[in-house]
């Protein structure tokens, strides 16, 4: 069976349009999709960002509010085309400005079930990170299902940020040690652009991967096509 797996950081605070970013991921032909800076009814987006989403590609949706913000919602949304069970959201016990948090869900796909995670690490400074990779190992390690973990994890200071993971998972963006830039903006606090990724278990092949920049995000979308056969 292949899988086509999407993580985007949807950068709320540029205002995309929201009905063109549908457009655009429904384009891409995904199975599964994670979100990172989802506003849910703010005054940025008056909508139900998810479920707006969710709907033009008639999938199944999960939305995790890491703050209240601007008179709505700011988090990370997990969506699949496949039925949704035993969805968990858990913050970090560690974070910066903005509390941090990772989701997971229980995918059912035929006859299999997939374990999906989706994240949005801290910017501040790699110390934060590194703690929040320790809380994620820990439920990592604990994980009895094939496992596919996705995200913006912010690691903008070192590629060696990754070596803090699960040594039982696979990297998309690093494949090979080829790292691609995801971040497409402008920083010059950032010494790498690498930040974006999906990292996943052994029982994954990875067909191939693709990096989409989008006029409407200042991150290009992250595509991995599986084998799970």
């Amino acid at each position: 069976m292949i899988i086509r797996v999407g993580t985007l950081n949807m950068a709320s605070g540029l205002q995309p349009d929201l009905d063109l970013l549908s457009y655009f991921l429904q384009s891409q032909q995904l199975d599964f999709l994670a979100l990172q800076e989802v506003d849910e009814e703010t005054q940025r987006f008056y909508r139900r960002t998810t479920e707006v989403i969710g709907q033009k590609l008639a999938f199944n949706h999960y939305f995790s509010e890491s703050m209240p913000f601007l008179k709505g919602s700011y988090g990370i949304s997990l969506l699949s085309k496949w039925q949704i069970r035993d969805p968990m959201t858990q913050f970090f016990s560690i974070s910066g400005d903005e509390p941090r948090l990772f989701q997971s869900v229980r995918l059912v796909c035929e006859k299999r079930q997939i374990l999906m995670m989706n994240t949005h690490l801290s910017y501040e400074n790699p110390d934060i990170r590194v703690a929040q990779v320790k809380e994620m190992n820990e439920f990592i390690s604990r994980a009895k299902l094939p496992l596919i973990v996705a995200g913006d994890f912010n690691t903008d200071q070192d590629i060696a940020e990754w070596e803090g993971f699960s040594l039982d998972l696979n990297k998309v963006n690093g494949w090979a040690d080829d790292w691609v830039a995801t971040f497409m903006g402008q920083d010059a606090n950032m010494r790498t652009m690498a930040i974006d990724n999906i990292l996943f278990s052994s029982e994954f092949k990875l067909n191939k991967r693709q990096i989409i920049p989008t006029d409407l995000s200042d991150h290009a979308l992250l595509i991995a096509e599986f084998d799970c056969d």
